[in-house]
């Protein structure tokens, strides 16, 4: 049926690398010179996909999932060590990611759709990172840190040549001004 789609593939020095293919014409396996087996899965349900990857020294699989529109919804690591979980607005765009105890949350400027600000939250770490543009070109960036992290607030303000090229960046760091570069 996929009578395209080659069954081997030989690299300049030699080694082959055997492919095989479900009924479907994806790739299902590959099998290397040494003869590991790397394996791959899709499955597909009601408003997901779930990607599955088989590494040869791993009986667990990595797992992508993905919505509808093919956003990612979740990554799951093998022997489900970890995860990472993915929110999206209604337009489209990452609104949250989820992995353990960390959150991250995206807002976006509404006529721009670039990126307002980030936070992340974790166990005894808080940043805000806010950031303004002109037109469409980051002019000013403010990191903010929770007094639980020891880490210092930052502001920089980006300064542009005629051709929209980086030309200076004034750094202060809580509130002082250490670093003017031209």
């Amino acid at each position: 049926m996929f009578s395209s789609l080659p069954l081997k593939v030989t690299t300049p020095r030699g080694s082959d690398y055997l492919l095989q293919y479900d009924d479907a014409g994806a790739l299902q396996s590959l099998t290397t010179p040494r003869g590991h087996i790397h394996t791959f899965s899709l499955q597909t349900s009601l408003g997901f996909f779930k990607y599955q990857y088989f590494s040869p020294m791993n009986r667990h699989p990595y797992e992508i999932m993905y919505n509808d529109e093919g956003q990612i919804q979740s990554i799951v690591y093998p022997h489900q060590s970890g995860r990472v979980s993915y929110i999206y607005d209604a337009a489209g765009k990452l609104e949250t990611s989820l992995a353990g105890m960390s959150s991250i949350q995206y807002t976006y400027h509404e006529t721009s759709n670039l990126v307002k600000s980030i936070e992340i939250v974790e166990p005894y770490f808080e940043l805000k990172q806010d950031f303004k543009y002109h037109a469409g070109v980051l002019k000013d960036e403010r990191l903010k840190f929770n007094g639980k992290s020891g880490l210092d607030n930052a502001h920089y303000r980006y300064q542009y040549d005629g051709n929209a090229r980086l030309s200076s960046i004034d750094v202060d760091i809580n509130g002082r001004n250490y670093l003017n570069s031209d």
